[in-house]
């Protein structure tokens, strides 16, 4: 029990490829790709900083989408440990002190995987047919 965090990729379609580039899935045609771009557990830190201010402190589980000014946003924050205290958002679902630490201990490797998020859609955006899209997104 507790709280899984998942930073997601699509890949979008965006016109129609040449017949042998057509990929099927169960007789449709594949329009997009998710991919998993990173996922966290328990990270109290890393959520309430995204929920708080990307979804306007509303925490519901819906998929909070997020462009790469929002990711690299994200990443400053974390490099700079400018994140909401423990006794703001911590308690049973997140762990305990220990885990807190050891989260905030990762913030430059989580940090990275934002980077590269935002750069992977600002870098590879339209590459092909193709456009990017990132969400995070937690469960309960």
């Amino acid at each position: 029990m507790g709280l899984d965090m998942y930073l997601r990729g699509n890949k979008y379609k965006l016109s129609k490829l040449e017949d042998d580039d057509v990929v099927l899935v169960d007789g449709f045609e594949r329009m997009s790709e998710n991919l998993s771009i990173g996922q966290w557990r328990k990270h109290a830190a890393l959520h309430h900083l995204i929920v708080d201010t990307f979804a306007d402190g509303v925490d519901d589980c819906s998929p909070i989408p997020l462009n790469p000014d929002d990711l690299r946003h994200i990443a400053k924050r974390l490099r700079e440990r400018d994140f909401p205290p423990m006794e703001d958002c911590g308690g049973f679902f997140f762990g305990d002190e220990e885990w807190w630490q050891e989260c905030c201990a990762n913030a430059d490797a989580d940090a990275d995987i934002f980077e590269k998020a935002a750069n992977w859609i600002t870098d590879e955006a339209f590459e092909g047919s193709f456009w990017h899209s990132v969400e995070y997104q937690a469960s309960w």
